[in-house]
């Protein structure tokens, strides 16, 4: 069993007498301090993961290659649905229906690590509007001082098909407390079938449940990120 449950697990466990040793004092400072580092340690990705906790609302507005507002709500610890709107430079405008579904999680002393599938059905914008689909997977590593992910996504418009994936490295230049204001110098790569690959540096900043970045390309283009955990 792992030494983190989720809050879901918590709240379904039963509770029975047990004859067994209680935990020694080391035992329960160890599991304590993973606790606290995952809590409180890492707490961007508590902010910009696409689940949330249990009964959490989320608000993700990304404005760069691709422009979206992606209004999400988790019943569970383990998946959030709800609603996505996109507008890209290569394609229609695009309005629909998003699942995000928590695939496994690993959580160590320092560092945390996530696999996720996320998939969407909608409609695209066009003279004559066409019911389209999408699916990807996102996988993201960190500790309290480096952050790894990648993402992709393919887009199905009847026999027509496009690809896009995402690639972001990230490094703290200090390490926040709890409640303080947090800052990761970061580089994302994006590349898109009908595009070139498009390098961008950025900022992010954030601090409880509110969450900015912003960057520029070597073209000039302006990126521009937030999310709102509720």
């Amino acid at each position: 069993m792992s030494a983190c449950t989720n809050r879901s697990d918590e709240a379904v466990a039963p509770s029975h007498k047990s004859t067994a040793p209680s935990c020694t004092h080391s035992s329960m400072v160890f599991y304590a301090s993973i606790v606290c580092a995952l809590l409180f340690g890492m707490p961007h990705r508590a902010i910009s993961r696409p689940v949330s906790y249990p009964g959490g609302w989320t608000i993700m507005q990304k404005n760069n290659v691709n422009h979206s507002l992606h209004i999400h709500y988790s019943p569970t610890a383990y998946y959030s649905i709800g609603y996505i709107g996109m507008y890209s430079r290569t394609m229609p405008s695009w309005q629909g229906a998003q699942l995000n579904y928590l695939v496994k999680r690993w959580n160590t002393r320092h560092s945390q690590a996530n696999i996720y599938l996320k998939s969407g059905l909608g409609v695209m914008a066009q003279r004559n509007p066409r019911v389209s689909g999408f699916s990807g997977i996102a996988v993201d590593w960190e500790t309290r001082r480096y952050f790894a992910s990648y993402d992709n996504r393919l887009d199905t418009i009847g026999a027509t098909l496009h690809v896009e994936h995402d690639t972001r490295l990230g490094i703290a230049p200090y390490l926040g407390s709890y409640g303080d204001w947090h800052t990761w110098l970061m580089v994302t790569v994006h590349y898109d079938s009908h595009a070139p690959p498009k390098l961008t540096p950025l900022i992010r900043v954030f601090k409880s449940g509110y969450l900015l970045e912003c960057g520029l390309t070597p073209d000039g283009d302006v990126l521009v990120n937030s999310i709102i955990r509720l």
